[in-house]
């Protein structure tokens, strides 16, 4: 039986954030708390400009990895669709140096990446955003 090491692993992913909620509410994410897990393949998208990730907890930021390390918060691969820059995107999680090791900031969603929203496409809400 394999131990809980209270880790996890989070891929195939693709958020929608909405041009409704008011600021402070929307952001792309709160890892927080000690959070430790493996981060790969999300993409962040359809979020108003100016918002940006409310926390990166230093005490267990990894960085960029392609495998998930042992009490540490890990990146791979992750993309905002956005025309914010990386300084917006991240916030004042000002330790964070190296988000291009795993982070991307594009015009349009690239092919591959995030969830596979195919299942969806037939969907009423999904079919409108």
């Amino acid at each position: 039986t394999r131990a809980i090491d209270g880790t996890y692993t989070l891929q195939n992913v693709t958020v929608l954030g909405s041009d409704t909620a008011a600021s402070g509410k929307n952001r792309y994410a709160d890892w927080k708390s000690g959070a430790t897990g493996h981060n790969r393949n999300i993409v962040f998208k359809g979020f108003p400009a100016g918002r940006s990730i409310k926390t990166i907890n230093a005490s267990t930021y990894g960085g960029a990895a392609t495998a998930p390390v042992a009490v540490k918060l890990t990146f791979e691969n992750i993309d905002f669709i956005t025309a914010d820059t990386e300084a917006t995107v991240l916030g004042a999680n000002t330790h964070v140096t190296d988000f291009a090791t795993w982070g991307q900031i594009l015009a349009s969603q690239a092919t591959g990446t995030g969830a596979n929203a195919t299942p969806f496409d037939n969907w009423t809400w999904y079919a409108n955003k």
